[in-house]
């Protein structure tokens, strides 16, 4: 996940260089991969207001600007058609650089002098868009370094998160890991949202009809929007997290999703036929269209978000084209929803549909965060767009997701797991710091409730990691573990065996060990007398082989077999002996008995 810096102390103060604050994230568990800072590739562009637009003389595709940086008026020849008197613009003074190495000189364009030029975000590579003059806010003082009212320049971490931390799927989920690594306070956004009369309840209805695999879905309402360009400061948010800004209500779901963690879409009211949102699987031979422009023929049981007649959207993937928010777009219907990580998860790979939205969703996200996600979404758009926010929300919540039930942490556990001393009031403000909700349990233990948003944590041991990677891996001394040595105790059997093992090494035998496993014809080979008992192997129900296919009787066969593969590579003198065990078979109606042997070969 990339990490705006900037963006992070919306939500925590930073007092650490980059470098430092990447190193405690590391140590923490949050791998910092690379540091990379953010810096415009352009000099000497100001901001400017265009007042007036004539056509070029001489050009039909060119106009004459008069521009002014608040102290000056430049003329400039532009071929965009999308400029007006009044407009705010960025200008390329003279002497300006812009990337790509060019530098801005006086020019005359088809008989006009020109002295600079008005830009487009691609041609100052701080967005995507080329096919106009970039637009600014009107408040912007003129004369403006551009990078400076843009501040352009950001330092961001790209952190590796696991799999199983989707908390930090977030800027404020990441915020909390700061704050409790530096023992500062999280400040999480004032959501305030101000409702027009007109009752959503009137105007939609959701319906669940798998709520296995939707348990929760909440929906608002925003009417009177305006469909526009970001505000600045939000398209660098985006940017900095390698985003794309397309428009205010698309990069609002976006900005909220990477704020909060939870995935939003944002449908055209208009095309939702008879104002329903149903919640269910996909049909036989089912078709849908998404966003990417492809039509898709759904597995099944795909979770779909349709309207009254038709499928609006792949559930927690992608929304539809049939839906999407356009240029005329008026009253909005926002979606923040819960859905099943492993329903997400299937659909995904099934369709080869790697979205941001359902990266956190198969990872599995708050379910008590999806409200607030909803209103921090509405707010922004108000806000940003104009719209009116209708009075109430949907939220259609048949079953409640069971909420995490309290675990035991004790104490010593810790201290043993660990290795060190860490005092129980250390213990618990380190649990508190990332939202845990920590009382006393019996003695030297505590009951600890995990916040909603750690799905990973439901044991004690998940609890006692947490505690040692905010302790700090780096505080846990190099100590040798205490251990408590007890005399081994002397058994006669094994002390024998010892013994004679040692005497007969001390003569010059050597130790061999040979398979339990052997050829039942082993006795008739050593021509044992028919009554011996040596001769009632246990056999083996499903051997390897037959030379493997019944437990010995006897070590004599295993070591003249050891003797005769000796000969057969010219070694005749041999002094061998073996310690082991036989088996032996009395009767049918008793168990098998196991006896320790000892027996040795001299030749």
């Amino acid at each position: 996940m990339l990490v705006s810096l900037k963006w992070l102390k919306d939500y925590v103060d930073i007092e650490l260089t980059p470098e430092e604050l990447a190193h405690k994230l590391t140590m923490a568990g949050l791998e910092v991969d690379e540091i990379k800072t953010i810096r415009p590739q352009f000099s000497g562009v100001v901001v400017a207001r265009i007042l007036s637009v004539e056509r070029h003389p001489s050009a039909d595709r060119l106009s004459l600007c008069s521009v002014s940086d608040g102290e000056q008026n430049y003329p400039v020849v532009c071929g965009a058609k999308n400029i007006a008197p009044g407009d705010i613009v960025p200008l390329a003074k003279v002497g300006a650089v812009i990337p790509g190495g060019y530098t801005i000189k006086p020019s005359v364009l088809r008989g006009e002098k020109s002295d600079g030029m008005l830009c487009s975000e691609a041609e100052l590579e701080i967005g995507d868009d080329e096919s106009g003059i970039m637009h600014l806010p009107a408040d912007l003082p003129l004369g403006s370094p551009l990078e400076t009212v843009l501040n352009i320049e950001d330092t961001v971490l790209d952190v590796n998160i696991t799999p199983n931390r989707s908390d930090c799927l977030s800027m404020i989920g990441i915020a909390r890991e700061v704050a409790a690594i530096t023992g500062k306070k999280l400040k999480l956004p004032s959501i305030k949202i101000k409702e027009s009369s007109e009752d959503i309840n009137s105007l939609a209805s959701v319906k669940i009809i798998d709520a296995d695999l939707c348990p929760r879905y909440t929906a608002r309402m925003i009417k009177n929007v305006k469909i526009v360009p970001s505000p600045v400061w939000m398209k660098a948010r985006l940017e900095a997290a390698g985003l794309r800004a397309i428009n205010n209500i698309v990069d609002i779901t976006n900005f909220v999703m990477l704020e909060m963690g939870q995935p939003l879409h944002a449908f055209d009211f208009r095309f939702l036929e008879e104002g329903k949102i149903v919640v269910r699987k996909s049909r036989a031979n089912e078709e849908f269209t998404s966003l990417d422009e492809k039509n898709r023929a759904l597995p099944a049981d795909t979770l779909l978000i349709c309207d009254g007649v038709k499928p609006v959207a792949i559930a927690g993937i992608m929304g539809g084209l049939n839906s999407e928010v356009k240029e005329d777009t008026q009253i909005v219907l926002l979606e923040s929803a819960y859905f099943n990580p492993p329903s997400i998860r299937r659909s995904s790979r099934k369709m080869a549909m790697s979205t941001d939205a359902a990266f956190r969703f198969e990872r599995g996200i708050d379910p008590e965060g999806v409200v607030k996600a909803l209103n921090r979404a509405a707010q922004l758009i108000a806000d940003i767009s104009g719209g009116h926010v209708c009075k109430n929300y949907i939220d259609e919540y048949p079953e409640k997701i069971p909420s995490a039930q309290d675990i035991p942490l004790r104490l010593d556990r810790i201290r043993r797991i660990i290795g060190t001393e860490i005092s129980a009031k250390d213990v618990a403000v380190i649990l508190r710091s990332i939202g845990m909700l920590v009382k006393r349990g019996g003695k030297g233990t505590y009951l600890v409730t995990p916040p909603t948003c750690r799905v990973d944590i439901s044991r004690e041991i998940d609890l006692i990691e947490e505690v040692i990677r905010l302790y700090g891996y780096d505080r846990v001394p190099v100590t040798l573990p205490a251990v408590a040595v007890t005399e081994m105790e002397v058994i006669p059997r094994l002390d024998m065996e010892e013994r004679l093992r040692l005497l007969l090494t001390g003569s010059g035998y050597t130790e061999i060990v040979n398979y339990s496993l052997g050829t039942p014809q082993a006795s008739d080979i050593l021509c044992l007398p028919e009554n011996d008992e040596r001769r009632s192997p246990v056999r083996i129900k499903n051997p390897l082989g037959e030379d493997l296919s019944a437990m010995r009787t006897t070590i004599i066969y295993g070591l003249l077999e050891t003797a005769k593969k000796n000969a057969n590579n010219g070694s005749f003198d041999l002094k061998i002996f073996e310690i082991g065990r036989v088996f032996l078979n009395p009767s049918a109606a008793e168990l098998p008995v196991e006896k320790n042997i000892i027996a040795g070969l001299l030749t």
